[in-house]
């Protein structure tokens, strides 16, 4: 997990009886040094691969799969992935068409997450 406790709008859809191993970090750790600890319990494994097991671990996987030599998009555009903004730019950049994005960047009442809408254009 990227964090000791599961955020609440996660809470109910975790079933750690599915999972062979759920391994937290202790709390008040810092984002270094949570990846840190994850790196350190998963190095001497045969692993393959890291996968994010949702949005909110896009981030983790990269860094731990690229921190321990395993096949990995890499670090550089993680922000991009979890960002839908700084995707279409990223897109865009490459020269790869995508929906224009529209970004509201006043946090929700009573919540911490920002809105990033999209809307569709006509292409010619």
């Amino acid at each position: 997990m990227s964090a000791a406790q599961i955020p609440a709008i996660f809470q109910p859809h975790f079933n750690a009886d599915l999972y062979d191993e759920v391994t937290r970090p202790p709390e008040q750790m810092s984002n270094e040094e949570i990846v840190e600890f994850h790196a350190q319990v998963l190095r001497g494994r045969k692993l393959e691969f890291v996968i994010a097991g949702c949005e909110t671990g896009v981030e983790l996987a990269n860094l731990l799969s690229e921190r321990l030599g395993l096949p990995s998009n890499g670090t550089a555009l993680s922000a991009a992935r979890r960002d839908k903004a700084r995707l279409a730019d990223a897109l865009g950049a490459a020269g790869v068409r995508s929906i224009r994005q529209v970004v509201y960047t006043a946090a929700l009442p009573g919540s911490s997450l920002n809105l990033c809408c999209s809307r569709r254009t006509q292409t010619r």
